[in-house]
């Protein structure tokens, strides 16, 4: 696998893993270890998965193969809609009625994601937080304690079953790349968004 890796001074090429041997699979293969969830799931547990980006749809696909009830909420029906070809349900944030779930996958990327999952986990329910929300926000952390909620921060996961899971195609991760580009116009397109972004 070839990633591109920013060490404070410079971006560079580096090789870490033998990946499948397709440009989707190499493309993707980061984004779907954060997809791996470190959760042991009961085939019957109930799971919802807050979050239609990238990261969410990939743990909806991972999640959705261990047998669990997974049910994606998110703002975007066509995001959404890459999932209906796994038989995985959605349902548009604003057309959601909450119910319970045994496990709840945060990966909105916003602050009130953690308070969102807090209100549909059943006692003793797992929580695996996703986003890296950079700005400062306070939330109470008495309902974690009152309902023995197990909380777990899982930001990458382990290369060997993401890699066998993308080599046995069984994610699906060519519809959730938006774009792709030539090596040799890569660096010159990172350096213009790293110069709008300041």
């Amino acid at each position: 696998m070839h990633a591109l890796v920013w060490d404070g001074q410079q971006l560079r090429l580096d090789t870490a893993y033998a990946t499948p041997q397709t440009d989707d699979a190499i493309a993707l293969v980061r984004v779907h270890l954060a997809g791996i969830c470190a959760t042991d799931l009961q085939p019957s547990a109930d799971v919802v998965v807050l979050g239609d980006g990238k990261l969410g749809l990939l743990c909806a696909q991972v999640l959705h193969s261990t047998g669990a009830r997974v049910c994606v909420v998110g703002k975007h029906p066509h995001k959404l809609g890459l999932l209906h070809q796994f038989g995985i349900s959605t349902v548009v944030l604003t057309d959601w009625q909450p119910r319970p779930a045994d496990v709840v996958v945060e990966a909105t990327g916003s602050t009130t994601g953690f308070q969102l999952a807090m209100t549909i986990l059943r006692p003793r329910g797992t929580l695996v937080l996703k986003s890296t929300v950079a700005t400062a926000h306070a939330r109470s952390l008495a309902p974690l304690v009152i309902n023995e909620i197990t909380v777990i921060g899982s930001r990458c996961g382990r290369f060997p079953p993401a890699l066998q899971a993308l080599e046995h195609y069984r994610v699906a991760v060519a519809p959730l790349i938006d774009e792709s580009i030539l090596w040799r116009k890569a660096l010159p397109r990172w350096r213009m968004h790293r110069a709008q972004a300041h």
